[in-house]
């Protein structure tokens, strides 16, 4: 047998690169994904897009974030709250950047490729590329996650076509004046006024009515629902008065002595053998009833110390009427087994039950309301006051109000003290100028600026040119965004139902 093949090594060597060539050719272009009877995930361009180009794409997002290509991950998922919208947003834009690159017919040159690559700062030794830590690289970081040299050589290709696009695209922003002056603000300091506005007798309101009520009820019931509450027997081990007293080795033996009993206990509780509180007592555990329980692990009827740990509520949930005895579970120096003896299934208040906390929740709603109705009123005086001539501080006081004057704030300082907070928000005021009221623990509040002071010279050659920077960079991430948008409306995305 070894003759024949080493006879015919050639032909059979030809025969496997062959097949080789084919089933990679047909694996792997994408047109032909639908023979494997892969699933399909989505519709783009009027192309159906396959499960492994998704794949294929995450694998890429990830290498994307070992390369440090952070503006490339930033710029194709610009609207996401959480690192799984990223993900998402960066897939679908991901096939929206490719289609667009060959619309707009932009395609770096290979030599643009390779100096990308070059110029990869985790390719490189003292700023120089060096080939040792590229091969290191492929081998540590592309092969374990299926990544070729080929498709690292396309993810860097369709960064470039990005930052062409984004030039393409953000072009015509520029930074005005007006810009920067706004944001200069917050490095001038600013004189304010802050009125304080003691609450009133809004608790006096009349009750809500019956029509009420009912409505609210009716409107918001996902608020009074019980959830699942569960009854438990619990057998706890726990150590005597004199053996908490004891240290070392000693109390070690004592635990584990506990723990043994408390583990022959479950082991014979488990299979259902006898009366779980009677076999408990016999054991020399303290049998405790606990009910109703919910998975927030509030106990109707008891004080806080009785309450299970949060960790024993958890284990008490995962129990079942087939399996109901937990395994043993430790508390610091005591060991618990729990028996699950009844579920009261989540369920609808009834109006009656709940009738007394929607009076309560209206009735606090009517307070607020009436709160904020007059201290926006007062405010309203205030400022009348303060246009007909009235000093302002003055005229907040003929009111009743109380009145605290700041001054030489420095709005650019990041502590969270009241007065900082004040400065923050005379930093996007104009001086003269008074703000809404503002609701905090002692009743409503509001701010009038009285000046704000000249820039000084040095900080603003010192930050002017940042905030130029910064203005501009936001300005042009709004408007990739918008174009972003608007093409993928082009796409006309659809997802297929799983």
């Amino acid at each position: 047998m070894i003759n024949v093949l080493r006879r015919h090594q050639r032909w059979l060597l030809l025969v496997i690169a062959i097949v080789t060539i084919v089933a990679f050719a047909w694996l792997y272009n994408d047109t032909d994904l639908r023979r494997l009877g892969l699933s399909r995930v989505a519709e783009m361009y009027g192309r159906t897009i396959y499960q492994p180009e998704v794949d294929r794409i995450v694998r890429l997002y990830q290498l994307a974030a070992v390369l440090g290509l952070d503006k490339f991950l930033a710029s194709l998922s610009l609207t996401a709250s959480s690192e799984q919208d990223a993900l998402n947003e960066f897939i679908i834009n991901y096939f929206v950047l490719r289609h667009e690159s060959e619309e707009l017919w932009i395609e770096p040159t290979s030599q643009q490729i390779v100096e990308a690559i070059r110029s990869l700062p985790s390719l490189q030794i003292n700023g120089t590329f060096d080939r040792g830590r590229y091969l290191s690289f492929v081998q540590e970081q592309l092969a374990p996650r299926g990544i070729t040299e080929r498709q690292l050589e396309q993810l860097i290709r369709d960064s470039l076509c990005l930052d062409r696009i984004w030039k393409i695209v953000t072009s015509p922003i520029a930074v005005t004046l007006a810009d920067i002056s706004s944001a200069l603000q917050q490095y001038q300091k600013t004189d304010v006024i802050v009125v304080k506005i003691p609450p009133g007798n809004a608790t006096q309101l009349a009750d809500p009515t019956e029509e009420e009520i009912q409505k609210f009820y009716e409107s918001n019931r996902e608020m009074f629902q019980i959830p699942e509450r569960r009854v438990a027997e619990v057998a706890s081990f726990t150590l005597d008065a004199e053996q908490r007293k004891l240290e070392g080795k000693s109390k070690v033996e004592a635990l584990q002595e506990l723990a043994d009993r408390a583990s022959k206990f479950q082991e014979v509780a488990s299979k259902g053998e006898g009366d779980f509180a009677a076999l408990a007592k016999s054991s020399g555990a303290e049998i405790t009833l606990k009910r109703p329980i919910s998975l927030s692990g509030r106990e109707e009827n008891s004080s806080e110390e009785n309450r299970l740990p949060a960790f024993a509520v958890k284990e008490l949930f995962r129990l079942t009427q087939d399996s109901p005895v937990s395994d043993v579970i430790q508390d610091q120096e005591a060991f618990l087994v729990l028996r699950l003896k009844e579920i009261e299934p989540e369920r609808q208040q009834k109006l009656e039950e709940c009738r007394e906390r929607v009076k309560s929740i209206l009735k606090q709603r009517k307070a607020d309301a009436a709160e904020r109705d007059r201290a926006n009123r007062l405010r309203s005086e205030v400022i009348e006051a303060n246009r007909k001539g009235t000093p302002f501080a003055e005229a907040a006081r003929s009111k009743g109000l109380e009145v605290e004057e700041y001054q030489q704030l420095e709005p650019w300082q990041t502590s969270l003290d009241l007065s900082s907070v004040y400065a923050r928000v005379s930093a996007e005021m104009n001086p003269g100028e008074t703000s809404p009221i503002a609701a905090g623990p002692d009743g409503y509040a509001f701010l009038h600026l009285l000046r704000r002071y000249p820039l000084d010279p040095e900080i603003k050659k010192q930050k002017e040119p940042l905030l130029t920077a910064n203005a501009l960079d936001a300005k042009r991430a709004i408007l990739f965004a918008d174009w972003i948008r608007h093409a993928r409306e082009k796409a006309k995305l659809r997802f297929y139902q799983r």
